[in-house]
């Protein structure tokens, strides 16, 4: 380890010159080791300039401190132009070295940044220096001079300040030594006349010396003044750093004693946000709880309604199919009126020939068995035509019961569809208040976060509304109970006249059973209306049935929502119910196409038969007429 040139500052130099800077007073040293640090390196580089070395550099940048010095000492290089590479080299060879504490390389590496504040351009660094001590201002000297004749006087032709002015005060000296040790102050008369033109050129050098003299006294005053007037500002700055230190501290206080009150008031909030928070928290879960019961009720009045709904539709189904076999006693009737016209042509012509009959009375013997034949023909006439006017008076009856059957069942459909509308509002207004308390839950999440209570009073202002909701939701819901009831009351009121309607249609069918000429035709329309009646309560089984399929997968499919985080058994008997409910229903379809096709192929039965006994009675007639 051997440097271009020794180390020339000592230990007292190099700890005096370090005191000396600003970070020297704020970290002051006593051993040359404890200068030995990358923090203090870039702590008087820092200082003295700080463009170069700014916080970038800083050691606490850097994962080590050898590192950190590294890099420093590569930027105290290239200030120097890279002129002194190679003893840089040398100590960014030995940093653990320098880190440990080797006086050669600290010694060395402070002559570097002595070197660097010379040639800087901060005055008030010059200025600390020229107040050191004399030891240490020649120490500097030397050592300004050792670079600079190293350079081969590339540093003489822009001297620095501080190495002008100590150049021209040592030569100052040296030349009032001089003339004191030539003894050139005497007068000439003193000295010998052969000492004549040696001392007139002496004292033409002293002359010349003496102007240099005064021009470099005159720089030393200027410099003087100069380091006076910067020293007198750097106390004015250490008077104003003073006074903005304590400034510092009061305002660091007063922030201390501020940041504690903010503190605790800021604590206080915290804490009565959380217990605002876990009380609407509280309330939330109660809002939620009867929300939910609620709802169940909502769900329960809803899945009745829908019952009922479904009930008057069946019943809507059974008065259609109640219309369709009075369409066909219509007919029926309506055919029995062109009968009852046709008889009555044939009882004009009959009269026509019981006035021929009675004419021709006294010629023919044999007319008085014609005149009875007659007289019973004229009798089951009149009795056909009490049953046509019967008949006649029952279409009458049957025509306004199915009008007025008609209006009830429209006025049923429109309750109908109004039910159906309101409990879509209700189906509406249940998921607005699940949507509602998912925004609820939103803006909880929302105070967690920024712990704020102006969401207090809205959440106590949404719950309050939740509660008039629920209020009015129940109100609605007793009202829709009440109307359900009154749609009870109708359904059975339709069912009487149902009835009714049915029973009415069996004196019908009674009668045409009478009106019948054949007793075999009478057995057959007895049958089939054993047979319809048969199917209708077929039928009405069926849909009871299928009415308790309908209710049993209700049931299952709510216990199924209530319990939904059950086991996998309870999800396959739900699966098997719906199977099942499905199964049933294509069943009760097949039936009821089964039935109906039976009930059409019986009703066509009955249709040709009473056409059959027209066309007898028909040909009855015709033989009545070819006899008379």
């Amino acid at each position: 380890m051997s440097f271009t040139h020794a180390p020339l500052l000592d230990t007292d130099a190099c700890l005096e010159f370090l005191n000396a800077l600003e970070y020297g007073k704020a970290h002051p040293v006593h051993e040359l080791q404890d200068c030995a640090t990358a923090e203090y390196v870039w702590g008087a580089l820092h200082e003295i300039y700080p463009a170069w070395f700014d916080e970038s550099l800083h050691p606490s940048k850097f994962p080590n401190a050898q590192e950190a010095l590294s890099q420093i000492l590569y930027y105290l290089d290239e200030f120097h132009e890279n002129k002194y590479s190679g003893d840089f080299s040398v100590i960014t060879g030995h940093l653990d070295a320098f880190l440990k504490g080797d006086p050669s390389l600290i010694l060395k590496t402070h002559e570097f940044i002595l070197l660097a504040a010379v040639n800087g351009d901060s005055q008030q660094i010059i200025a600390k220096i020229m107040a050191m001590s004399q030891p240490t201002q020649e120490i500097i000297q030397a050592i300004i001079q050792q670079y600079a004749d190293a350079d081969n006087g590339s540093s003489n032709d822009t001297p620095t300040n501080f190495s002008r002015m100590a150049s021209e005060a040592a030569a100052a000296r040296r030349e009032a030594s001089i003339a004191d040790d030539l003894g050139l102050g005497r007068s000439s008369s003193a000295v010998g006349g052969h000492l004549a033109p040696v001392l007139q050129k002496v004292q033409d050098e002293l002359s010349q010396i003496k102007a240099e003299l005064r021009k470099t006294k005159n720089a030393l005053t200027e410099s003087e003044s100069q380091r006076e007037t910067l020293s007198d500002k750097l106390q004015l700055a250490e008077k104003e750093r003073e006074e903005e230190k304590t400034k510092r501290m009061v305002l660091e206080q007063q922030l201390s004693a501020k940041k504690d009150v903010l503190v605790k008031d800021f604590t206080e909030q915290i804490e009565d946000s959380d217990k605002q928070r876990a009380k609407l928290k509280e309330e939330l879960e109660n809002e939620k709880k009867e929300r939910k019961k609620a709802d169940e009720k909502n769900r329960a009045v809803v899945a009745e309604l829908k019952e009922e709904m479904d009930l008057l539709k069946q019943e809507a189904r059974r008065v259609s199919t109640l219309e369709v076999q009075v369409q066909n006693y219509k007919t029926k009737l309506t055919e029995m009126a062109a009968l009852k016209e046709k008889m009555t042509q044939l009882e004009l012509q009959n009269k026509a020939y019981m006035d021929r009959i009675v004419e021709g009375e006294a010629d023919s013997v044999g007319a008085l068995g014609l005149r009875k034949q007659i007289d019973s023909y004229k009798e089951r006439v009149a009795d056909v035509e009490e049953r046509l006017s019967s008949m006649t008076a029952e279409k009458e009856a049957l025509s306004n019961l199915k009008e007025e059957v008609e209006k009830q069942l429209s006025a049923a459909e429109k309750k109908l569809e109004v039910k159906e509308l309101e409990v879509a509002q209700l189906e509406a207004k249940i998921e607005a208040k699940d949507f509602e308390i998912s925004s609820l839950n939103d803006k909880i999440k929302e105070l967690d976060k920024n712990k704020g209570r102006d969401i207090a009073e809205e959440l106590a202002n949404m719950a309050k509304e939740n509660k008039a909701d629920g209020v009015d939701t129940a109100a609605r819901i007793a009202e829709l109970s009440n109307e359900v009831d009154d749609l009870k009351r109708v359904k059975q009121r339709l069912e009487k006249n149902a009835a009714a309607y049915v029973a009415q249609i069996a004196f019908l069918q009674k009668e045409l059973t009478v009106g019948c000429a054949s007793a075999a035709d009478a057995q057959k329309l007895q049958d089939l209306v054993e047979k319809t009646a048969k199917q209708e309560e077929e039928i009405k089984q069926l849909r009871e049935s299928k009415d308790d399929m309908a209710k049993q997968m209700m049931e299952a499919l709510s216990k199924h929502e209530k319990g939904s985080g059950g086991d996998e058994t309870s999800a396959a008997k739900v699966a098997m119910l719906e199977t099942q409910l499905e199964f049933e229903k294509k069943q009760a379809s097949m039936r009821e196409d089964i039935v109906r096709a039976k009930v059409e192929k019986e009703m066509e039965n009955v249709h040709s038969t009473l056409k059959n006994q027209l066309q007898l009675r028909e040909r009855e007639s015709n033989f009545y007429r070819k006899a008379v």
